[in-house]
């Protein structure tokens, strides 16, 4: 099919695709934000035509109230996209307080050729680079050529000579070349070393349940090829060297590129000790030409038009430029907040000032190095020539860790007053004193941490430090709870994962001496989707544990107390399981909660409590506690006011469903599957969407896609087996849809063991246990894992390779142990004792089912007719006929209980062949009938099509 030629227009050396919003620059795309390109688009099709702020405003942000700021920073980013270096290159005008004007003249034409994308085919989260990088092309190609060969260089400097601006450089232009992309990992913002595992993690897409998220990062690397660039990691640098060593043992074609102060010291590594720019020689009078050849006297004067168009170097001011470049020691970044100042004072006044400005700061500092001084000084020399407003409004940015919108801007430095505030910033932005991010539609921006450093230094000078901190936590704890620009946390996290360094260090200073606990509280509470939503159990549990430590009862069983109490139930619970000290402690406080008629309280402790004993399993006391939830759901609610976090838990309607998810799950793994249907589907009908949604935000889990998982084992093993194996299929679409690696895993485990009971080929199966099995294994998921394993030795029994299965399902088992996860137990020993019996180790079978025996504390449930069928054989090989007659009766009438006809079918198979092989024919003909009265055809034909 033939597509119709679209329009390209081209200016200079560029050539821009309206239709397609590309820019394309000598044939090779420009990477712009959305927003400068439709303003790029509107202005050139009105080329020669004034274009108002008005017009572009109501054009790119249609139904939207922005502020002219917005505007002023995205031409900024547009104007830096278009320069090529030569100051007699201009293509748009600006008309003084009306709007603006393209100037270049254009040539519109068909466009029949194709073009390259915008962005690469490679996945990355680069940020969008907004100015040219100087001085710096010989090193870039160094540094190209040696990668990836050269699997780990550290750019290595001091602060504020451009590592991070070389790095970002090399990985915009290495985007093509590795196959899985080029993904940055900026450690500026982590104050505690131990989280730097998190944060690699969280930028691989990677869910961290586990103290140790080490061995799930190391799998997720093994097979890829990467560029991975670690930034700012000089204060976290033991913990980044520890995960770039094991990262360079086990990932072959990863390649890392640092940046950081100090070298790591490990082996393999690369140091690239980056230079300040070259800066003319002190005893050299240079002119104009000669003073641009060397880079740090191009970069002043390229950043100096850049705040002022009509700026030249003169031949006078050549000497002047070189001499503010020796001052700031050619470090780039002081060279940049210096260029701001140049259209005030001129070159030769500012080379003078700022030599009195330098000499007064290095009085205090002579611990430090010559260039930190100088660094200083330009920071602290740019902020004494703001106006009182704006260093204030500056200072106060410091308690941004991570960037900042406006708004928040706002709620913190300006009293709430938008506009004001975003006057300022842009004024802090064009001298480089601020930063925007325009990654995305929503408008960042944030302080460079050497500026931010300086910052926080003048904050606390000032003694705002404490009022300041207070109102970043007011803001983010009325945020995250649905205040101002954001919907609740709840409701969508996804906003927040921008906020998660302010989220931190809101909640950092609110647990502090200093704070305040109820704004902890909510913080908390309120960041609980966010852990869940990144799958950040191990930090969350870590953090709400010291937070609720010691904390005031009367605090704890608050609602917002209650929901972080439940989240740590979870997060122990899915990571590292349970322990028996937690289980006591919810037994405790759940008695002192009946004492104290505390309905919210007993619910969220019994469901901690009934889970760990679900898992353990003790099916006795699980079965008691989810009959106390039946009970709890008849009585009324406690009225609760409708801004109450936890009150759904409590609501009637929800606490009636829970108590139907709940007790079907346990008499499903009990054994009555009859009842089991009738409460798990009675569960999908009561369950809302809002409640499937306010469980998973509290607990990390999917109850939805776990009931399909139960009732297509359930409806396999009554013989049910069309819909039985609809509903794992269900059941596995469900939990991908929540893009969560523990739904995923849950609905997995079920939905593989049915496959596998109703024998399909093992193409259908194998993919989806290899899911599960990197998965669980790649998120920490340890009782997942186990059970990943076990069905891989289930396959290989199988197919006959019992070697393998043993192998495989006695690692299984053991992880089964180490996460205190059992149900499945009885018939993954009964496999192993099988294919231990088949390879004629007999002893290891009959030792193997004996001491799963001696630990079981709670019965087989529903795997208990499989495992006595299983274990019968083994009485018959050692025998024992008349134990294996009594075992493989008990396993067909406990079948026969149970409603399970698959077991029935299995366990009376083998009985009317034990009675056949004795001459007993009348009762191995009963046995049969049995079977024919009892069992659906559909089952018989699919046993009979691959029986093992």
């Amino acid at each position: 099919m033939n597509h119709p030629p679209t329009e390209q227009i081209r200016f200079g050396p560029f050539c821009l695709l309206p239709d397609r919003g590309v820019l394309l620059r000598h044939d090779e795309p420009v990477r712009l934000g959305s927003r400068a390109t439709e303003i790029l688009v509107l202005l050139v099709r009105n080329a020669g035509s004034l274009v108002t702020k008005a017009d572009i405003i109501g054009k790119v942000w249609p139904d939207t109230i922005v502020v002219e700021a917005n505007l002023s920073v995205h031409m900024s980013a547009l104007r830096r996209a278009l320069d090529d270096g030569s100051v007699s290159s201009a293509y748009i005008a600006t008309v003084p307080g009306r709007g603006y004007r393209f100037v270049a003249p254009i040539i519109v034409e068909a466009d029949r050729s194709p073009h390259p994308a915008t962005e690469s085919d490679r996945p990355s989260n680069l940020p969008l680079l907004m100015t040219r990088l100087i001085g710096r092309s010989d090193v870039i190609d160094a540094l190209r050529a040696r990668l990836p060969a050269q699997r780990l260089t550290t750019i290595v400097g001091t602060g504020g000579v451009g590592k991070t601006a070389l790095a970002l450089n090399v990985a915009e232009r290495e985007l093509s070349r590795w196959r899985d992309g080029v993904w940055i990992a900026d450690f500026a913002a982590l104050t505690d070393a131990e989280f730097v595992p998190s944060a690699v993690a969280t930028v691989l897409g990677l869910e961290v349940r586990s103290n140790n998220p080490m061995p799930a990062i190391l799998s997720a690397l093994s097979e890829k090829q990467m560029l991975l660039l670690f930034d700012n990691c000089e204060h976290v640098i033991e913990a980044v060297a520890t995960i770039a060593y094991g990262i360079l043992q086990s990932a072959r074609s990863v390649s890392i590129l640092a940046t950081s102060r100090e070298p790591m010291t490990i082996p393999s590594e690369t140091v690239l000790r980056l230079e300040p720019l070259v800066v003319p020689p002190e005893h050299e009078l240079v002119g104009a030409q000669e003073a641009l050849h060397y880079s740090a006297v191009q970069l002043l004067c390229e950043r100096a038009r850049a705040v002022d168009s009509e700026f030249t170097l003169a031949d006078d001011d050549a000497l002047a430029a070189s001499l503010v470049c020796r001052k700031l020691g050619g470090v780039p970044l002081a060279i940049e907040f210096a260029s701001a100042l140049v259209p005030i004072f001129g070159l030769k006044g500012l080379s003078t000032r700022l030599d009195d400005r330098l000499r007064l700061l290095s009085d205090g500092h002579r611990n430090v190095l010559p260039r930190h001084r100088t660094l200083t000084a330009a920071l602290d020399w740019s902020y004494q020539l703001l106006e009182q407003e704006d260093q204030r409004i500056f200072r106060q940015l410091a308690v941004f860790s991570g960037g900042f919108t406006i708004e928040a801007a706002a709620a913190v430095a300006g009293g709430g007053e938008d506009t004001v505030v975003a006057e300022i910033i842009v004024r802090l932005v064009r001298k480089s004193l601020v930063t925007p991010d325009l990654r995305d539609s929503r408008l960042r921006f944030h302080l460079l941490e050497t500026t931010r450093a300086f910052a926080i230094g003048a904050l606390d000078r000032a003694g705002e430090t404490a009022r300041a901190n207070r109102l970043h936590a007011e803001y983010f704890a009325r945020a995250l709870h649905g205040s101002g620009e954001f919907a609740p946390a709840s409701e969508n996290h996804l906003p927040f994962v921008l906020e998660l360094d302010n989220i931190r260090a809101a909640l950092r200073w609110a647990t502090s001496a200093e704070g305040d606990i109820a704004v902890a509280l909510a913080i908390g509470a309120g960041a609980l989707p966010i852990w869940f939503g990144l799958s950040l159990l191990t930090e969350c549990g870590t953090r709400m544990n010291a937070l609720m430590d010691g904390l005031d009862p009367a605090l704890r069983e608050s609602p917002y107390g209650a929901a972080i109490d439940i989240a740590i139930q979870a997060t122990e619970i899915f990571t590292v399981g349970a322990r028996d000290t937690s289980y006591q402690d919810w037994t405790e406080r759940q008695q002192n909660a009946m004492d104290r008629d505390q309905l919210l309280e007993r619910v969220r402790l019994l469901l901690g409590r009934w889970t760990y004993n679900i898992r353990m399993p003790d099916y006795k006391l699980a079965d008691q506690q989810a009959r106390e939830l039946e009970s709890l759901a008849q009585m009324t609610a406690i009225a609760n006011p409708d801004d109450v976090p936890l009150a759904f838990l409590v609501d009637r309607a929800h606490l009636g469903a829970t108590a139907s998810w709940a007790r079907g799950t346990t008499v499903h793994h009990i054994g009555d599957l009859a009842t089991a249907r009738v409460h798990l589907e009675k569960f999908l009908v009561e369950e809302t969407p809002a409640m499937r949604a306010f469980f998973m935000t509290i607990t990390g889990f999917d109850r939805r896609s776990d009931v399909y998982g139960l009732l297509s084992i359930a409806k396999c093993l009554q013989g049910d087996v069309a819909k039985g194996l609809a509903d794992a299929q269900t059941a596995i679409t469900e939990a991908r849809l929540t893009r969560k690696a523990l739904p995923i895993c849950e609905a997995l485990q079920w939905s593989c063991f049915s496959i596998l009971l109703m024998n399909l080929p093992a193409r259908v199966l194998t993919p989806l246990v290899d899911e599960m099995l990197k998965t669980s294994k790649n998120h920490s998921l340890f009782s997942h894992y186990g059970v990943a394993l076990c069905l891989k030795g289930c396959l290989a029994a199988a197919s006959g390779r019992h070697e393998s299965a043993v192998e495989r399902l006695k690692a299984g088992l053991s992880e089964l142990e180490n996460a205190r996860y059992g149900p499945f137990d009885p018939f993954f020993v009964g496999v192993m004792a099988s294919s231990l019996m088949t390879l004629g180790r007999i002893g290891e079978a009959r030792d193997s089912m004996s001491e799963f025996e001696r630990r079981r504390v709670t019965q087989n449930g529903f795997c208990g007719p499989e495992y006595g069928r299983r274990k019968a054989l083994l009485s018959v090989l050692t025998g024992n006929t008349a134990a294996a007659e009594v075992e493989l009766r008990a396993a067909r009438d406990e079948a026969i209980r149970q409603g399970a006809q698959l077991w029935h079918l299995r366990a009376g198979t083998d009985l009317a062949a034990f009675y056949e092989g004795r001459q007993r024919t009348s009762e191995a003909r009963q046995a049969r009938d049995d079977l024919e009265r009892l069992v659906t055809p559909e089952l018989v034909a699919r046993e009979a099509f691959a029986r093992w």
